[in-house]
């Protein structure tokens, strides 16, 4: 099992506008949000784990080119190395424009045979009681035990359909239900 990992940053990867002391930390200590350390040495997840950086920003700053970029990573993994299998860490506030982005401009022959999941971060990984570890465990366990095509969000052990789902910014969750 192959899965590819495409980082763009957001909370989980750091990026936290709000609290500059957040990003400088991330920097100091490295090994404390080395995703690809977590997902291959602590969580030992099965399979064939790779990454690749689109950039490293806050939600609110990614642009559709830096979607189109997410796009194309996902159709060259899948191309030239047969991967099926794709986690995208995102900030929260953009994650469903992200992903219904991913859902309208992927080539539909890829589209069909791949799964897609966004995942992010409530709370920086540097802050004791962060959601990051939740919420990647669960996508990448999704992810080894799922073969259905699709792309969706998956936040706090919940897939979500980017088309439904909203951030509720006051209770700190994502949810499908009317505002």
């Amino acid at each position: 099992m192959k899965i590819h990992h495409i980082k763009t940053g957001g909370t989980i990867g750091g990026c936290v506008p709000e609290y500059p002391e957040i990003e400088i930390l991330a920097s100091i200590f490295n090994d404390i949000i080395n995703l690809d350390k977590f997902l291959t040495q602590s969580l030992k997840m099965y399979g064939t784990y790779t990454e690749s950086v689109v950039c490293h920003k806050d939600s609110r700053q990614v642009t559709d080119e830096d979607r189109q970029t997410i796009v194309e990573t996902i159709v060259s993994a899948y191309t030239q190395n047969s991967v099926k299998k794709f986690l995208v860490t995102h900030g929260t506030y953009t994650m469903p424009e992200t992903a219904k982005y991913i859902q309208l401009h992927l080539p539909l022959h890829v589209r069909d045979d791949v799964q897609v999941l966004v995942t992010g971060s409530m709370f920086p990984w540097t802050v004791l009681g962060s959601d990051a570890p939740l919420n990647l465990g669960a996508a990448i366990g999704i992810l080894l035990n799922t073969a259905q095509p699709s792309v969706s969000i998956c936040m706090h052990g919940k897939l979500f359909d980017p088309e439904k789902v909203h951030k509720d910014v006051n209770k700190l969750i994502f949810t499908d239900e009317e505002h």
